[in-house]
């Protein structure tokens, strides 16, 4: 898939009838504006901890987890050597 760039996405846009480059227009504005309003200016970063908190019971051991599938990709490799 290609990402989108100014030069692309203004070149398609001048490529619409007049009408709906004015639509267009409109929506891209409403977007912007609503963005602003609701204080999305800018992404920032998410606290991980905060987002995941719930995700997984108290008392989930990661590092024996990890452990167990580390030794496990050891054992399979060790097979197919």
């Amino acid at each position: 898939m290609e990402i989108a760039s100014l030069e692309n996405v203004t070149h398609l846009a001048e490529k619409l009838p007049f009408e709906e480059q004015l639509v267009l227009v409109e929506k891209l504005a409403q977007n912007l504006r609503r963005r602003v309003r609701a204080g999305q200016t800018e992404r920032r970063p998410q606290n991980l901890y905060g987002i995941w908190r719930t995700s997984m019971p108290e008392d989930f051991d990661v590092t024996a987890t990890l452990t167990e599938i580390r030794s496990e990709y050891k054992t399979e490799f060790e097979e197919n050597s």
